[in-house]
């Protein structure tokens, strides 16, 4: 079978399984709806999908030996994200060989001088949708997996506003009648902000993304068995667990927070299920998803400590991992996310980088009905609201709110910054929530237009570099998005059409803004073994016992050639146990090496110095 169409038949075969089984959970969520979240998935990844080309960014291995010495003109490297080929790739590589093998993924000894690889959150061993993949080799199924998880998280943040949407009383059982269309549309406009957005699209390949799909599901799963409903703790503990398992405990424990949260007003609300039951219940769901994933997370727990990410922690590295110090510009990306540039166009200008920086856009039409709906229809959307922008700011360390933050048990080790995901959603939701009322409502209509002409002051005030043809298409496209949206807010005859405008204004906002940003790989550049390779592969299979190889400096990066069974000593991982890489970096690199930093291997001469 042709690789693309390998590749296109088990994303569709997937698909069908994801949908089949957030309907069974969310009946409301109509089969034409989820169709068309499924066929928009695959227009996203499309060249991926169905070509040969790869969108894991592999071609930066090509700046070095011995890839370089493959090619007959200089390479433009079009990627920036290394943790993808020398992290993501080899754990995936490890993990499928293992699987395939009826091995447990318990260790990996072709990496560093050996490190644990279920203890290893980022390896991710047995993430649902990572498992699904297993036909295909790694370099394509992350594409094929993160397809998926695209999909999984518009169907559930769609279900997840359906929800919220729906009257506050008793509902016995789940409901199946699907809500009215303004309702529908709403929901998979609020569906496509989050599930596109920066955050989302930026983070594809990494575990924060998969992780961050599950989310509206556990907060659905919450609220459903506030109602009572029936099947809420089950979809509450399948999302609860695959959300888990799924590699990035940061994002798990700052879901765990706000789920907590959540679960703590609602059960100060009282509810139909009554306060005794929806307690007992959400306790031994939370139990359910416990045991479900502990042989994942407690081996986590058991080797963090002793990894080089704590112990340059615990010595006065935190810097590493905070934001970067407050500057009111940093709201900026909320209506723009190209103001600093873009990674992707070598003009990126920003006092970090593109994913920890400029991750907080959902759209700006989404972002104006979300504001407006807020202070026009207030209620649990000006809540929902309110509880985002607290994690924005703690996001973008605002001074005093994320001290306060920091401070709580347990999240003083996190990288904070990644909050802005909960303001994504929050926005998110509280649009898609809003787009009935907003339209139907004098007020949320006056407060609609002067939101949209707000943001798209800002889009007119403060454009990005137009660095490339991509940058001035998708600026003219958002901008008309907003337009769009505040004509059919503004003009009678065209108001009953906002729904269908608002949700086409996101769709075109985020697909151009995000289709692009990760580069596509042709076939001759992914990694084909090459000849100095090809020979240490050989002479690997030839041995009697294992052996190691490295290389000078940048060379033969570390970990990569793992994906060829390859053993190096040198490692590429903050999550390596500390103490190996000390010794290893100390004596590979000489008394110029710092815990934390690649460890890579000098001269003779170098190293006497």
């Amino acid at each position: 079978m042709p690789e693309g169409l390998g590749d296109t038949t088990l994303f569709g075969a997937g698909a069908v399984l994801v949908v089949l089984a957030v309907r069974w959970w969310r009946p409301e969520l109509p089969w034409r709806w989820a169709a068309g979240h499924a066929l928009l998935v695959f227009a996203f990844f499309a060249v991926p999908l169905a070509t040969p080309s790869a969108q894991v960014p592999v071609d930066i291995a090509y700046q070095w030996r011995p890839w370089s010495e493959t090619l007959t003109e200089k390479l433009r490297i079009d990627n920036t994200l290394a943790d993808i080929p020398l992290q993501m790739l080899p754990f995936r590589t490890l993990v499928r060989e293992r699987l395939l093998e009826l091995e447990a993924p318990l260790w990996a000894h072709e990496l560093g001088t050996g490190q644990p690889l279920l203890g290893n959150a980022q390896s991710a061993p047995f993430a649902p949708l990572h498992l699904g993949t297993l036909p295909v080799p790694p370099i394509r199924g992350l594409t094929v997996a993160a397809a998926w998880q695209v999909l999984l998280g518009l169907l559930l943040t769609h279900a997840l506003v359906l929800g919220l949407a729906k009257p506050t009383g008793p509902v016995p059982g789940r409901q199946s009648a699907a809500p009215a269309w303004p309702v529908q549309a709403g929901a998979a406009a609020g569906a496509v902000a989050f599930a596109f957005s920066a955050y989302s699209v930026a983070w594809l390949y990494h575990p924060l993304s998969m992780v961050a799909m599950w989310i509206p599901g556990v907060l659905l799963g919450i609220v459903a068995l506030h109602r009572g409903e029936r099947g809420a703790a089950a979809g509450l503990v399948a999302a609860a667990a695959g959300l888990a398992v799924s590699g990035h405990p940061e994002t798990t424990a700052h879901t765990a927070a706000l789920a907590a949260g959540l679960g703590l007003v609602l059960l100060a609300r009282g509810g139909p299920a009554g306060r005794p039951a929806f307690l007992s219940r959400a306790a031994a769901a939370a139990l359910v998803a416990g045991c479900l994933s502990a042989p994942v997370l407690l081996p986590v727990l058991e080797v963090l400590p002793a990894s080089e990410r704590m112990t340059l922690l615990r010595t006065g590295g935190k810097e590493r991992i905070e934001p970067p110090d407050f500057r009111p510009a940093a709201f900026l990306p909320l209506v723009q996310p190209l103001a600093f540039g873009s990674p992707r166009d070598a003009d990126w200008s920003g006092p970090s980088n593109f994913n920890e920086y400029c991750t907080q856009y959902a759209g700006a039409a989404v972002l104006a009905v979300a504001l407006a709906g807020a202070l026009a229809l207030r209620g649990r959307l000006l809540a929902i609201l309110l509880a985002g922008l607290g994690a924005l700011l703690v996001a973008l360390n605002v001074p005093g709110i994320f001290e306060a933050f920091d401070a709580l048990p347990g999240l003083g080790y996190a990288a904070h910054g990644r909050l802005r995901l909960f303001w994504v959603l929050a926005v998110a939701v509280a649009a898609g929530v809003a787009v009935p009322g907003i339209a139907a409502r004098p007020a949320g209509r006056r407060l609609g237009v002067a939101a949209l002409l707000v943001v798209a002051g800002v889009l007119v005030l403060a454009p990005p570099p137009f660095g490339s043809l991509h940058q001035r298409l998708w600026w003219w496209v958002a901008l008309a998005g907003v337009a769009a949206a505040a004509a059919s807010l503004a003009i009678p005859r065209l108001r009953r059409a906002f729904p269908a405008v608002l949700l086409a204004a996101a769709v075109a906002d985020l697909f151009i803004l995000g289709v692009r940003y990760h580069a596509l790989v042709p076939p001759e550049h992914q990694l084909e073994p090459p000849p100095a390779l090809a020979w240490l592969v050989e002479r690997h299979g030839e041995a009697e016992e294992p052996f190691r190889v490295i290389a000078n400096g940048w060379d033969m990066l570390p970990n990569l050639p793992a994906i060829y069974g390859l053993w190096d000593p040198r490692g590429n991982d903050p999550m390596r146990p500390s103490e190996p890489a000390r010794v290893v970096g100390k004596r590979l690199s000489g008394n110029r090496w710092r815990q934390g930093s690649h460890i890579l291997l000098r001269s003779p001469a170098d190293l006497a110095a």
